[in-house]
């Protein structure tokens, strides 16, 4: 779906998507379930995942995802493997999308309890690497181990006979 203006709106407590992320927030929203926003102009291949309800501006699109049949979360990591870039339809210099191509992706659809385990799974490797309150204690504890590993092996000394 299409974005719209936003600028009649009260300011609010609902953000405002453009492509380069959050950009207002207002005192009502488009889409109140969680959804793949998909940049239509300039940098195409950053997409945005949202839980909280929403507003975007022309330049990006939301999506209204059949529940029963994916979870949203598996759309939006299967999407972010697609390279979105190569798929730029604009002839000038500003890269841009169509629906006409995204409807064009083919999308693998497992059962969806296979689906939240792949989601189980990323959303680990994903904390892991982008959430330093995560990912720096699991890498301090695994050099910690590694360490001790080491020490234990470099001065264990078995007396010579």
């Amino acid at each position: 779906m299409n974005g719209k203006d936003y600028k009649t709106f009260g300011a609010g407590s609902y953000p405002v998507y453009g492509t380069g992320g959050a950009m207002a927030y207002i005192d009502t929203f488009v889409h109140d379930k969680p959804s793949v926003l998909i940049p239509r102009k300039g940098s195409i291949g950053a997409l945005f995942y949202v839980e909280e309800p929403f507003w975007t501006v022309d330049t990006i699109y939301w999506t209204d995802i059949d529940t029963k049949q994916i979870v949203p979360k598996y759309l939006y990591y299967y999407l972010s493997t697609q390279n979105l870039a190569k798929m730029n339809t604009s002839v000038g210099s500003i890269p841009s999308l169509t629906q006409s191509v995204l409807k064009k992706i083919p999308i693998p659809v497992p059962s969806l309890a296979e689906q939240e385990r792949i989601v189980a799974i990323l959303d680990k490797f994903d904390a892991l690497v982008n959430d330093i309150s995560v990912g720096l204690p699991a890498e301090i504890d695994a050099r910690r181990k590694q360490y001790e590993y080491w020490r234990n092996k470099l001065l264990n000394f078995e007396e010579a006979e």
